[in-house]
């Protein structure tokens, strides 16, 4: 999951901003930093909608002055997660009802900075009617992407290439949710889920 950041030179630093989540504000000593800053600074933002109840946008294309910054595969994870739980306007309680655990183990489902594990999100899509289905991708779709995103770094574009698991749904309202598409499942029943965290 990656959204697209614009770079302003801010005095001695180097700012970030990113159309998409308005709220996101980083910076960094210099263009790699500042990128590399930006990836917390989304995922912190992802909290604040998170927390205020809000759905989360999805991502713009790229405009020629700016660059991708691509965020973890969990924490796009949850970002669906949560996008689809207020899509369909369930309770939280309802969703522990339907996962059979409590109102804490919802919390740390959508808890961007919790590190949950892989299985328990997998349950709560399942539990939602849908399936996470996990696919590889290239790291950057051409030269440029990856020049642009972390210039005068090679080391750093050569230890991400060919590292990315995006997770994939398909829905058409979310095009724009770049790599993104949701896949309806009937997945297993609620009584299997519920054995099932219960033994986590």
């Amino acid at each position: 999951m990656r959204y697209p950041v614009q770079i302003i030179k801010d005095g001695s630093r180097y700012r970030v901003e990113c159309r998409d989540l308005p709220e996101m504000h980083s910076a960094g000593d210099d263009i790699a930093d500042a990128l590399r800053e930006a990836k917390d600074g989304i995922e912190t933002t992802l909290m604040i909608y998170i927390d205020e109840h809000r759905i989360i946008p999805a991502a713009s294309a790229k405009k020629e002055d700016e660059h991708w910054v691509y965020i973890s595969s969990l924490s796009a994870a949850k970002a669906l997660l949560w996008n689809e739980f207020k899509r369909q306007g369930i309770t939280k309680s309802e969703l522990g009802k339907r996962l059979g655990i409590d109102i804490k183990g919802i919390e740390y489902l959508f808890d961007i900075m919790h590190n949950t594990k892989m299985e328990r999100i997998d349950a709560a899509f399942q539990a939602l009617d849908k399936r996470l289905e996990i696919s590889c991708a290239a790291m950057y779709e051409n030269d440029d992407d990856a020049k642009d995103a972390v210039p005068n770094k090679q080391a750093d574009i050569d230890e991400q290439e060919g590292r990315v698991i995006e997770r994939h749904y398909d829905d058409p309202r979310e095009e724009a949710m770049m790599g993104y598409r949701y896949t309806v499942s009937k997945g297993p029943s609620l009584e299997s889920l519920k054995q099932y965290m219960r033994k986590k």
